[in-house]
């Protein structure tokens, strides 16, 4: 409009007629005018967080701590667009935090340096304990505990007087004294229930020392003086999966699956006591004694195919047979044997432009004596529409394998979680790449 400044938006008032009923019957209208605009309303400290204003009025009038002064003025932009209204008393920001909060402040930074113990190894064995009373009890009574405090804060360090343990137990003997009373109230209203066994279990966990109750490692770590990363990224691998399924794995193990006896003893290995690096590195030295061309020390490669295939067994556990996918016809004059040890060297020579993305099943026919590809001439229907593979098992293995290997060689595949042989589900586990004479591993959970 002619004569407003730029983004100033006229508001005229608004016309609201009201008619009126009296008593006696008679009516009457009441006509007002007024601007539809609300010039401010009001925030409660904890209403406006995540609020950024650029114009923030606050009023402390109604602000009982440090707390809700800091979440009023963390909702302005600039400290220039802040208004305050009113007086304010300066000292809940001013005196100090109380013994209480501090206290807290104090066990949440030793409970941070308790942490960092137990993921560098620092624990001692006899650090045991489940609640946080006890990792702050151990925290307290170590050698390391008695000047951490002097790189904290300077409200947090401990003053003449002050003894972080007792009041750390004043604290939580509070606290456990409540705590107790509710579950004595809980007891007497479900009398069924007895005792709460929980905290009996708690106690008893608290006499196990913390690193036997840790979960095991779900990596081995790389030697660098005698590279190990091929045994690393395969027992990696079978080390995880293992942890995945313990009852699949247990019945695995008291089985009669085809299985070589190294693998088996490194999977019973893994129920006692030694480390995975322990156990990789005597298999290592085993497999060196067998054949120290394929398995090396030193920086010398370690061939992958020649470890799988050690793992692996060598009984014949199904047969291949590939058909026409157009006229069903067989494909091949016999049908060929199939075992783990077909299946893990790369392919080589493969049509990939005829082929494209490859299936599981494929790559199965092309491990076989008698497999040259995908694409072979059909000699009934003289196509190449492709080939169907089946497997059919073999009478006299007892069982399908438990674990199978499959050497992809730069060739795209497409590959699904969940694979089938003979109603035999199987699920993709893991991955191991290769490249500049070192393998990595990328477990599937």
């Amino acid at each position: 409009m002619e004569g407003l400044p730029a983004n100033v938006v006229p508001m005229p008032m608004s016309k609201t007629t009201i008619q009126c009923v009296m008593s006696d019957g008679s009516t009457f209208s009441i006509s007002r005018k007024q601007v539809q605009i609300l010039p401010n309303f009001a925030l409660t400290d904890y209403a406006s967080q995540g609020k950024t204003r650029e114009h923030n009025v606050i009023d402390f009038a109604k602000c009982k701590n440090h707390q809700s002064y800091y979440t009023c003025l963390s909702r302005g932009k600039t400290a220039e667009g802040t208004v305050v209204l009113g007086s304010f008393d300066p000292k809940p920001v001013t005196k100090g935090i109380q013994g209480w909060l501090r206290q807290e402040f104090r066990a949440l930074h030793a409970l941070d340096e308790v942490t960092k113990w137990i993921f560098e190894g620092r624990t001692p064995i006899s650090f045991s304990g489940l609640t946080r009373r006890d990792f702050l009890n151990h925290f307290y009574s170590s050698t390391d505990a008695p000047n951490i405090d002097q790189s904290w804060h300077t409200e947090l360090r401990c003053r003449a007087g002050e003894d972080p343990i007792r009041d750390q137990e004043f604290i939580d003997k509070s606290t456990t004294d409540a705590m107790r009373e509710t579950l004595n109230a809980d007891s007497s209203r479900a009398n069924h229930l007895g005792k709460s066994s929980k905290k009996r279990k708690i106690q008893h966990l608290g006499d196990t020392p913390l690193l036997q109750r840790l979960p095991p490692p779900t990596g081995i770590q790389w030697d660098r003086q005698n590279p190990s990363c091929a045994y690393d990224a395969v027992f990696t691998i079978i080390c995880n999966s293992r942890a995945q399924d313990t009852n699949a794995w247990r019945a695995w193990e008291t089985s009669m699956h085809p299985c070589s006896p190294i693998l088996r003893n490194f999977v019973s290995g893994l129920n006692t006591e030694a480390g995975l690096e322990l156990l990789r590195d005597t298999i290592r030295s085993q497999l060196r004694q067998h054949d120290a061309t394929e398995f090396p020390d030193g920086e010398l490669g370690t061939n992958m195919y020649a470890l799988i295939d050690v793992l692996c067994t060598k009984l014949d556990f199904c047969t291949l047979t590939s058909r026409c996918s157009l006229c069903s016809s067989q494909l091949g004059s016999s049908v060929s044997p199939l075992h783990i040890s077909d299946l893990m060297l790369p392919t080589i020579n493969f049509d990939y432009d005829r082929a494209g993305n490859t299936s599981i099943a494929d790559v199965f026919s092309l491990r076989t004596p008698n497999g040259n590809g995908a694409n072979r001439l059909c000699q009934m229907c003289y196509s190449r529409g492709g080939r169907v593979s089946n497997f059919t098992p073999v009478a006299s293995s007892p069982s399908r394998p438990a674990f199978i290997w499959i050497g992809i060689h730069e060739q795209p595949i497409s590959v699904s979680r969940d694979f089938w042989i003979d109603g035999v589900p199987y699920e993709l586990r893991g991955l191991v790449y290769e490249g500049d004479h070192h393998f990595v591993a990328r477990f599937l959970s």
